[in-house]
């Protein structure tokens, strides 16, 4: 049975960014807005689900037992591919253990450097940037000859070049980001960026033109990040500008055939608290840059320039395209163009268009959630989230959810009693990348 309806208040303004709007960082890596300023207090009456006594709440919450249960290391081959289908799970405790356990045994030299690669990207998904730190460093020059295929002539007849991969490069130049230095990651982004460039202009082959290119824009993309997590918007909308103007130059991606099956590409995402991980493996076509670049204007509040942005990408798309990550784009941009207008009632309509396409979709519940709040419906607000968790707990309780449901629950008379019940959802459900900070409460 549910709880009786309490009494609550919205947030004054020293609270009133409490919640966010929050964009797909996986197909945005700059995708962070934030919300507008919050009604004044009304007060409002609200109901949760959270707020019934059980003996298991988390069990009630969700109307059934909880059944989501992670792979350990001892549960998979031990193996590259146990590794993989550990990482697919996202149990990257257990990704460390077992790549730990491989590095001690024998393996080729190129599978020893993906393994090393596996064991680095889990300490990072688990916040150990030290031990990531110091697990690059027993690498030593990744531009050295010990890593190159000349080195190895009995193992890899034939073979020439750098057996490093261009991502692990990426992430070894975006490493001290995550540790707050962001000025080292810029110096190694750059240097990064000239490599690149000098072998574009010391190559012909059509095929290798091609992937430098698209390293090129990924490291661009990356610079890009890391000038927004310092707040420097201007030079990252001066970068991604230069890149829409040779974006069409830019030869295709390569077809499934040249994709290997390495550990994820990491690239870093703005937020208020720095750069995230997140994977992009494939480089961005013209309208997902405009949408990048759309949502950037809004951040620095020029909604015009915004604007004129948003259609220009949508220019690129038919109005009948059956691409799914296509209309989701383009109704996400217009809710967010609607909510730097103020106008939260359309800007949920386009969200929850979104939401119709793909149920699943983080940025949408969030930002349905931060209208309704804006209206002053806080009840909705609550049961936004709260039903999207429950309808697939594993996949769909994100730090960006979990963010906002904490805020929100701040709101709440009898919060506290709710956010205990989040937080040993978390620790039910929740992968081992997630950071449980985002469920701190705020003093009053």
């Amino acid at each position: 049975m549910r709880a009786p309806p309490r009494r609550s208040r919205l947030p004054a303004v020293r609270r009133r960014r409490s919640l966010c709007t929050m964009q797909d960082v996986n197909d945005h890596p700059l995708a962070h807005v934030q919300g507008a300023a919050m009604a004044a207090s009304v007060d409002l009456s609200v109901r949760s689900d959270l707020q019934a006594a059980a003996p298991d709440p988390v069990e009630v919450f969700l109307g059934q037992p909880v059944t989501i249960t992670r792979l350990t290391e001892h549960k998979v081959p031990k193996s590259e591919e146990g590794l993989r289908m550990l990482a697919a799970d996202g149990s990257w405790r257990a990704v460390a253990a077992l790549a730990e356990h491989l590095l001690g045994e024998s393996h080729p030299i190129d599978e020893l450097l993906r393994i090393r690669w596996y064991r680095i990207v889990a300490l990072l998904k688990a916040r150990d940037v030290q031990q990531a730190e110091r697990e690059f460093a027993l690498l030593g020059d990744l531009y050295g000859p010990s890593w190159t295929y000349e080195r190895y002539p009995g193992m890899f007849p034939m073979r020439k070049g750098s057996m490093v991969p261009f991502a692990m490069l990426l992430l070894q130049a975006l490493l001290p980001s995550y540790g707050g230095d962001n000025n080292t990651s810029l110096t190694r982004l750059y240097e990064l960026l000239s490599r690149t460039e000098t072998q574009l202009r010391e190559t012909s082959d059509p095929k290798s033109v091609r992937l430098l290119n698209i390293e090129r824009q990924k490291t661009i993309l990356a610079l890009i990040n890391i000038f927004g997590a310092v707040g420097d918007l201007p030079v990252a909308i001066a970068h991604l500008e230069k890149l829409l103007n040779e974006v069409d130059e830019l030869c295709p991606p390569l077809g499934e055939e040249s994709v290997k099956k390495d550990p994820p590409a990491l690239v870093a995402t703005i937020s208020s608290a720095g750069p995230t991980i997140i994977a992009r493996g494939r480089p961005a076509a013209k309208s997902e840059l405009l949408s990048l670049l759309g949502r950037i204007h809004i951040q620095v509040g020029d909604v015009k320039s915004a604007e004129a942005t948003f259609q220009q990408m949508e220019a690129l798309i038919p109005a009948d395209t059956p691409d799914l990550a296509q209309q989701v784009m383009v109704h996400l941009n217009r809710g967010l163009l609607q909510v730097a207008h103020g106008d939260y009632e359309s800007a949920l309509h386009e969200f929850t268009c979104v939401r119709r396409l793909d149920g699943a979709n983080v940025a949408a519940a969030n930002n349905c959630a931060v209208c309704h709040l804006f209206c002053e419906r806080l009840s909705d607000a609550v049961a936004t989230l709260e039903d999207f968790v429950r309808a697939n707990p594993g996949a769909h309780l994100q730090q960006a959810v979990a963010a906002n449901m904490a805020a929100l629950y701040q709101m709440v008379e009898g919060g506290a009693e709710m956010m205990q019940t989040l937080e040993k959802l978390v620790f039910a459900v929740a992968s081992d990348d997630f950071d449980t900070s985002v469920l701190q409460l705020r003093p009053s």
